[in-house]
């Protein structure tokens, strides 16, 4: 039998930030988890006490018009707290990428990001029923400055995901770190539920820093075209 075939190559929507139809580029602060920023982008909290805002503005790279801008509002030095932006991937558009079984494929991840500090960040995909997770780490190497990142996360044979309008995959983009959903294991499909690493840069540490967010792209196989 032939896998279906999906139309769209990035398997990513709003992913350059231009649909912005809750808060039309005010900025918004979040007060808990699962709220939403620009379209298809929410605050996730992990428990933690932290908050930041998040607007659509125009500072961009070259070839985009909009990005996500995060600014930390409240700190949290708790050390107890996971912080992230987050896409949920439908389980449809991922469904020729055949998760769970000896045919899934590899995919590429791709966008461009800018921080006012310097240092490791994570960028984590997990199955829905976080079953499943892989986490990688960057480096931004100069603060306030558009740097592109690409990874190339390894075919998941062992974990299936919803296939419905549900989402299937989800991405998160971290910067603050919590214990209990950190892990060392980078760059593998593992069984848990992990989203960060205890090394990275944990932006509620302080006030006032900005994180920044664009270009996402997801696309089947290993070339980010």
């Amino acid at each position: 039998a032939t896998a279906p075939k999906v139309g769209m190559v990035n398997r990513i929507i709003n992913g350059d930030m231009r649909i912005d139809q809750r808060n039309a580029g005010a900025a918004y602060t979040i007060t808990g988890d699962g709220q939403y920023g620009v379209d298809r982008f929410m605050a996730r909290t992990y428990g933690g006490s932290g908050r930041f805002s998040m607007q659509q503005v125009t500072d961009a790279p070259e070839g985009f018009l909009n990005s996500l801008k995060v600014t930390v509002t409240t700190t949290d030095t708790s050390g107890t707290g996971g912080f992230s932006v987050e896409h949920r991937v439908e389980g449809v558009n991922l469904s020729d990428f055949n998760f769970g079984s000896a045919f899934a494929k590899t995919y590429t991840v791709s966008f461009w990001v800018k921080a006012s500090i310097a240092g490791t960040y994570t960028f984590g995909n997990r199955t829905t029923s976080a079953t499943s997770s892989c986490v990688n780490t960057y480096t931004i190497n100069s603060a306030n400055t558009w740097e592109k990142k690409t990874f190339i996360f390894p075919a998941n044979t062992g974990f299936t995901i919803n296939t419905s309008t549900e989402s299937g995959v989800q991405c998160d983009f971290g910067f603050g770190a919590q214990t209990s959903k950190s892990t060392s294991t980078l760059g593998v499909w593992q069984a848990g539920n992990y989203l960060f690493n205890s090394s990275q840069v944990d932006l509620m540490q302080t006030s006032g820093p900005t994180f920044y967010l664009t270009g996402v792209h997801l696309e089947k196989d290993s070339t980010a075209t």
